[in-house]
């Protein structure tokens, strides 16, 4: 809020007319016709006291202006220091439309929403659409665009990031992660502003409003709500900033599985953790969202697109979610400065999907690549390298000859086709053809497509390798303009990724939320585990990526590792270990565990074990801290520490890890005069525990014989990790 300047002025002060003489009064004066010497000394005697009173009151007047000159003094001794260390501060009214003027000779007005300043729906990269469809993003047009409608009310609300009931897993309409405020809720609280006033434009300034959100990426629920064209960032800064502020930027990447979600939804939440992070103490940071590419219009591949990315036919990329996550953090670098961001001060964060996301551009900016790296620091939340099985591109022609059959744009001769052998021989022509056709779809078609993909990837004969059915796969890395030359593992050991300040960690139990309830013996978990990690014993000689005998040794490890066992199984802290939930032989708690540990724990601990020997600064966590509220199956699911960080849930934490989040994006370190003690994670990997609404330190080796297995070097080769 902008500083008030404080008015001082005298109290009013009442004084007699005149200053008169104490001596005789008039009538006994008039009662003396003629002057006598006795009268004379009376009339001296008053006048010498008239005289002292005179003094009198003026040493008092001169200690009351002396006192006033010290009390003004006091307050321009406090005053001016706070003046000082508050520069970025704008004076005038704190209900001000909120502005920024740009380098183009665009001033942009935004909006107050709960004291914070909000830029809505700013164009961070050309509109997706057209020949533009499949292609890497572009730098936007200018001058600068934004948005020119909001996200329509929503029926529904959702509140929170971790899921509350199992039956939520299973339906790829709710795995979704959102903020505390839905998307709706930020585009009408926008909208509709505290105050509609607008600043005067300064001379010769085109002016814009930005005031909308932008539209959500095409993906499941209201289609109302949802457009192509939706790669816009929302920016929002405590009041009153100043240009030349130079405030550190939080870029945040939302979760959704690569199949939903939106940076607008996160608005309300990010106020919120910004204000109760800045009253805890903590320094004052500007925060960036942004929506990115969904479902099949961020993910699909394959083949056929691979050869027209090489070939620099058609304009066509791989892995645009993430690769519009690069254009987001080269476009605020570019123009965070104009609102008052520092351009050095980035640090990158990203939860689920979105810290998949961040662990990309680790491995897309290796100390090799020449181009300026776009961030200074990382946030790793329940993700990074390695979670995500990376595989090559003929891994997913299965499913683009789907996409092609449903949108009635042709097929592919997958005949004898494997991981190794790509389908038949390259053929431009055929496969310029399919990609007019895909582009000229209407969005609805492609958006239907990836609903339908997302539903199969859930039902035993559709299992896909990674669980999801939008993922990632290698790309031809940095040196051909991709983001992954070869799977996390490898790229790790030889140190091909950017060697940053980072933060990461993981909830508990993260596999809770996603691992089904419906396996009642020990086969049908198995046959789940190795179609979606191990490529299914039914395809493991045509993996391409190791023989028969390596993938069924990894598969029976990993089996071994996590027996039918429920005290060993996640939720790990629950009241009643000998619980399975589901029925006496159900293998849900067997599921989750492994699930949770394979696709994050493992993961993690890999990474920051590697970076941590080639001395990258590293501060790790495990979120323990069950929400009293949560289903008891559930345990600390993934997504609650985002929730306890973004005020969702209510405790003493929420301020703490707020604060902490705040102070790493200030100097890259988590500790501060007031906090926690943070240890690095060095070689003692030391990651901090919040459980029990209280913080400790602890030694990263939990689970660590079946984790061993998991990060042994056959397991990560036949999972891709």
């Amino acid at each position: 809020m902008a500083e008030e300047a404080r008015q001082l002025s005298d109290a009013e002060r009442s004084h007699d007319s005149a200053l008169t003489s104490s001596g005789p009064s008039s009538q006994a004066r008039e009662g003396h016709s003629s002057f006598s010497p006795d009268h004379e000394k009376g009339n001296s005697r008053g006048a010498k006291a008239g005289l002292a009173t005179f003094a009198s009151r003026r040493r008092g007047l001169i200690i009351i202006f002396a006192g006033c000159i010290v009390v003004i003094m006091v307050i321009l001794a406090l005053v001016l220091p706070l003046a000082l260390i508050l520069p970025h501060r704008q004076s005038g009214s704190a209900k001000a439309t909120p502005t920024a003027a740009v380098r183009d000779g665009t001033l942009i007005s935004g909006r107050l929403l709960d004291g914070y300043e909000v830029f809505g729906g700013i164009r961070y990269a050309a509109a997706p659409v057209g020949d533009l469809r499949f292609a890497p993003p572009q730098p936007p047009p200018s001058p600068i665009q934004v948005a020119s409608v909001s996200i329509p009310k929503s029926k529904s609300k959702s509140k929170s990031n971790s899921h509350k009931t199992k039956a939520s897993a299973h339906s790829s309409a709710d795995q979704i992660s959102k903020g505390g405020n839905t998307v709706a809720d930020a585009g009408d609280a926008i909208s509709a502003g505290a105050d509609r006033r607008d600043a005067p434009p300064e001379p010769n300034l085109r002016t814009v409003q930005a005031t909308n959100t932008g539209l959500v990426c095409p993906q499941d629920g209201d289609i109302s709500r949802q457009d192509e064209d939706c790669l816009f960032a929302q920016i929002i800064r405590s009041p009153g900033v100043l240009q030349n502020a130079s405030l550190p930027v939080l870029l945040f990447f939302h979760g959704g599985g690569g199949q939903a979600g939106s940076g607008a939804s996160y608005i309300g939440s990010m106020i919120k953790m910004l204000d109760a992070g800045r009253k805890a103490g903590g320094p004052d940071v500007m925060i960036v969202l942004v929506n990115y590419r969904l479902g099949s219009l961020a993910f699909l591949g394959g083949t056929e697109f691979d050869e027209l990315r090489q070939s620099r036919s058609g304009n066509v990329g791989l892995n645009l979610a993430f690769q519009d996550m690069r254009q987001a953090a080269r476009w605020t670098r570019d123009n965070i400065d104009q609102f008052g961001g520092d351009p050095d001060q980035i640090t990158i964060w990203g939860q689920s999907e979105g810290a998949f996301g961040v662990g990309s551009l680790l491995t897309a900016y290796p100390s090799s690549v020449e181009e300026p790296r776009p961030f200074a620091a990382a946030i790793l939340q329940s993700g990074g390298p390695g979670g995500q099985p990376m595989l090559p591109q003929s891994y997913k022609d299965d499913q683009f000859n789907r996409v092609l059959s449903d949108t009635e744009c042709g097929s592919l001769d997958l005949a004898n086709a494997t991981l190794a052998e790509p389908p038949r021989a390259f053929d431009p022509v055929a496969a310029t053809a399919h990609l007019e056709c895909l582009r000229a779809l209407p969005w609805q078609k492609l958006r239907m497509v990836t609903n339908v993909e997302a539903d199969r990837a859930l039902k035993p004969e559709g299992y896909i390798l990674g669980s999801y059915a939008w993922t990632p796969a290698i790309d031809g890395g940095p040196e051909e303009g991709g983001l992954f030359s070869d799977r996390a593992s490898d790229l790790l050991s030889s140190r091909l990724y950017a060697r940053v300040p980072m933060l990461s960690g993981d909830d508990e139990d993260e596999g809770t939320v996603f691992a089904p309830d419906t396996f009642n013996e020990s086969p049908s978990f198995e046959d789940w585990l190795g179609r979606i990690y191990f490529a299914g014993p039914d395809r493991a000689n045509a993996s391409g990526i190791a023989s028969f005998n390596d993938t069924m040794d990894a598969l029976r490890s990993v089996i071994a590792a996590y027996p039918d066992d429920p005290s060993l199984g996640s939720p790990f802290s629950a009241a009643d270990p000998t619980d399975r939930f589901y029925g006496p032989t159900n293998q849900y708690k067997r599921a989750a565990a492994v699930y949770g540990d394979i696709r994050w724990h493992s993961n993690r601990r890999l990474f920051l074990q590697r970076a941590a020997a080639a001395n990258v600064p590293i501060h790790a966590y495990l979120f323990s801290n069950r929400n009293p509220r949560a289903p008891v199956e559930l345990g600390v699911p993934h997504g609650a520490d985002l929730d306890m960080i973004l005020q969702t849930v209510s405790s003493p934490l929420g301020a703490t890890m707020a604060r902490q989040w705040l102070t790493f994006a200030a100097t890259h370190n988590p500790n501060a005069q007031g906090l926690p003690v943070w240890p690095a994670y060095g070689s003692s990997s030391s990651i901090l525990l919040f459980d029990h609404n209280a913080t400790s330190v602890s030694a990263d080796d939990y689970r660590s014989e079946a984790i061993n297995v998991l990060n042994s070097d056959n397991v990560l080769t036949v999972t891709g990790r």
